[in-house]
Formats: C-alpha cells, sequence, structure tokens
C-alpha cells in the first residue's frame, strides 16, 4: 500500500497503516490541528481528515 498525503508539514508518501496512523496522531497533537488529505495515483476516490485532540472530522470523496 502507499499513500500519498498533504498536510500542513507538506507532502509525504506512506507505505503502511501505521505511518499514517502515526502522522494522524502527531496532526492530532498540534495547537491548532491539522489537515490531512489522502489519494492515490488519481485524482479521486480522496479522503481528507481533519484533526484537533481528541476530535476528528472525516470527509471522502
Amino acid at each position: 500500500m502507499v499513500v500519498v498525503y498533504e498536510s500542513s508539514n507538506g507532502e509525504v508518501v506512506c507505505h503502511s497503516k501505521e505511518e499514517i496512523t502515526n502522522i494522524i496522531r502527531r496532526g492530532s497533537e498540534l495547537p491548532e490541528g491539522d489537515e490531512i488529505w489522502i489519494g492515490g495515483d488519481n485524482e479521486y476516490p480522496y479522503l481528507t481528515i481533519l484533526v484537533k485532540g481528541q476530535y476528528a472530522c472525516v470527509h471522502y470523496f
């Protein structure tokens, strides 16, 4: 599995679910939260995750 994601820290390529989980956890710990965009090689489908503290909002396009 290879996932390209973009967050406030820039674009990163993840190769495992554990990497994605760590990115979401780090983003949720930021004082301003984080907006994470996850997608593959095609424009769609796309997943966005807004995180801040213990809260998250997920959008699937």
